[in-house]
């Protein structure tokens, strides 16, 4: 049912589809969805729904792929994917400005979530908690300008995690603590940390690649234009660094 002018969705039509793809739904009524016992996919993306509401939560437990990207959806309630355990979501392309800790409280089997491209400027501690199983995040070109202590508390299964294309100055030591045994890929380009700390990645030990690139780094742990070598020395398995277009002068043998 795509590419229609499609508003408004209820119980009667909900029996006919699993994709809704280029119309202009604004509202999906609770239990529109209901009947749909065996629903797997449901695309989404490209209407004009301005929010995450309880309606989502009464979307049938078969559901795995939920696609919402390109809407303009700036809420997402607390309890809009109540009972939903299993799905990959994805909300890229919207307008969310803030993470609660309640958002994914019940979506204990999520294992990839999309929010990259929204303008999202506050996480709150544990939002992310309860997604033990959580295996990729994606971040990127949001409004972040800061990562709490423990804000990554509980995700213990992350290997992918994309940060790049925001505004972050401001890293708290145990910010990654959570994602020490895990944690492969971590991506910050296109920042503005200036300074990279030596507690930064002090527990990433298992971290395969990082990505730096153009995070206006001027020095690393209060040494001018250099690389210190206490900022990387605990990343044995590391790979792949990218430092590129940055303005450091100097790097240390001992790094």
């Amino acid at each position: 049912m795509a590419k229609n002018i499609i508003t408004r969705i209820d119980i009667i039509f909900a029996e006919y589809f699993s994709y809704l793809l280029i119309n202009r739904i604004e509202v999906i009524e609770n239990e529109a969805l209901a009947s749909l016992a065996n629903l797997a996919l449901l695309n989404i993306q490209g209407n004009k729904l301005i929010e995450m509401s309880d309606s989502l939560s009464k979307f049938p437990s078969s559901l795995k792929y939920l696609q919402l990207n390109n809407n303009t959806i700036y809420t997402v309630h607390n309890d809009s994917l109540t009972g939903q355990s299993g799905l990959e979501i994805l909300v890229k392309w919207n307008k969310i400005q803030k993470l609660t800790k309640q958002v994914f409280a019940s979506c204990s089997g999520l294992q990839k979530l999309y929010l990259e491209n929204n303008e999202i400027s506050s996480i709150e501690v544990g939002t992310f908690e309860s997604l033990s199983q959580l295996i990729y995040l994606n971040l990127e070109n949001n409004n972040l300008n800061h990562l709490s202590e423990g804000v990554f508390r509980g995700v213990t299964s992350l290997a992918k995690l994309y940060l790049s294309g925001n505004h972050l100055m401001d890293i708290e030591p145990a910010s990654f603590s959570s994602l020490s045994l895990s944690l492969r890929y971590l991506s910050m380009s296109n920042n503005q940390l200036y300074v990279i700390r030596n507690n930064f990645f002090t527990n990433l030990s298992n971290l395969d690649e990082l990505y730096l690139s153009n995070v206006m780094v001027e020095e690393i742990d209060h040494f001018p234009y250099t690389l210190d070598p206490g900022s990387l020395v605990n990343l044995k398995h590391l790979k792949f660094l990218d430092l590129s277009n940055n303005v450091m002068r100097y790097i240390s043998t001992s790094s």
